[in-house]
């Protein structure tokens, strides 16, 4: 019920519309991307402070953004775009962000937020690997970037393509 209150109030607040909800997650859909990730990171940074609140509920969340053409359908939204969203949602963890890089580049030239490539990837139902970014969404106390811990495999994109293509 909480994590269904932060997220719909930051769809909200970000100019969003909820499309869907699934249960344990959503689809949204955004004027802008600028305004999509505006959204992911009230979420995430709303959770994180939801955790602080309460440590022995913490909730962790996957998000995936991607910019595109979908055709809506008696209130369901259809397309490769929307595809594409849920299958680099599929590749984040718990407080992570990622956004392809139609999202990125809409983005970059704003200046407002900052991506971390994090390498090619096969996202299921598509031909070719997608390049994915990491968008930093804070600091913490002792002013790092607020990101996911790190796998050893952080810069072996060939070797993470290979385990993730068997």
């Amino acid at each position: 019920h909480d994590h269904e209150g932060i997220v719909r109030r930051a769809i909200g607040a970000n100019g969003g519309a909820e499309v869907v909800f699934l249960g344990d997650g959503f689809m949204a859909t955004f004027g802008t991307p600028a305004a999509g990730l505006s959204c992911a990171v009230a979420i995430q940074r709303a959770l994180q402070q939801y955790g602080r609140d309460n440590p022995d509920r913490r909730i962790r969340v996957r998000i995936g953004l991607h910019h595109g053409v979908a055709v809506e359908r008696d209130g369901t939204l259809y397309g490769q775009a929307v595809n594409a969203a849920s299958r680099v949602m599929s590749e984040a963890f718990g407080g992570q962000i990622l956004v392809t890089a139609a999202v990125r580049d809409s983005i970059k030239a704003t200046g407002g937020f900052s991506f971390v490539d994090r390498g090619l990837y096969w996202l299921r139902g598509f031909p070719d690997r997608w390049r994915l970014y990491e968008a930093e969404w804070g600091r913490d106390e002792t002013g790092g970037a607020i990101r996911p811990v790190q796998t050893p495999f952080i810069g072996r994109e060939r070797e993470r393509a290979d385990l993730r293509r068997a």
